[in-house]
């Protein structure tokens, strides 16, 4: 067995362990982003792609998660915005509008479906975000990132992410509070 060979098995093998010990995280980040299930495997698939080729320089500690991630937000924002330059182009072409009047409905997938008022209301609150606080969101409540990985993938520093979640936290929860008396008043006027 010469050197390659031992170099390409060597390859082999962290490709295979950095798949099996990321493949359900990288899946869950891009399935909380994009609700297409053929668009969702093209990206994955792509997010692999660009690791087996990229296996050498992949960094072997927790740290391999956050640079996938990073592929993945990357792809997912290339996809997206190719999608969406056809979409405005086909909505162009139909109703002959100018492009600024194009809305992006893709935040929840313009699902509009009877949901739990509270529910409603985080989506809405999320919907209201900017996208990169949006982002810094999902990174740390659903994709288990801590501030210092979402920062990085970011692109802001430690303190600014924990800056701005803070600022996230407290206006949510000036919302759900108002949420709250409002129901009670509710319940008060039911009861009369």
């Amino acid at each position: 067995m010469n050197a390659d060979s031992n170099n390409a098995q060597s390859s082999e093998d962290r490709f295979r362990l950095l798949y099996e010990t990321t493949f359900n995280s990288v899946s869950n980040y891009i399935s909380r982003r994009v609700f297409d299930d053929t668009l969702r495997s093209e990206i994955i698939s792509e997010v692999y792609v660009t690791a087996w080729k990229n296996i050498d320089k992949i960094p072997l500690s927790p740290e391999d998660k956050l640079w996938l991630f990073g592929v993945a937000r990357n792809t997912v924002l290339v996809k997206f915005r190719s999608e969406s330059r056809k979409v405005r182009l086909l909505d162009k072409l139909r109703s002959n509008t100018p492009y600024d009047t194009f809305q992006d409905n893709s935040s929840y997938n313009g699902k509009a479906t009877q949901m739990d008022p509270e529910v409603k209301i985080v989506r809405t609150f999320l919907d209201s975000l900017k996208e990169k606080d949006r982002e810094l969101v999902r990174l740390i409540m659903w994709d288990d990132l801590n501030y210092s990985e979402a920062s990085q993938l970011l692109g802001c520093t430690l303190n600014a992410a924990r800056i701005r979640m803070h600022r996230i936290k407290r206006r949510l929860a000036k919302q759900l509070t108002a949420f709250d008396e409002l129901n009670k008043d509710n319940q008060h006027l039911k009861e009369k």
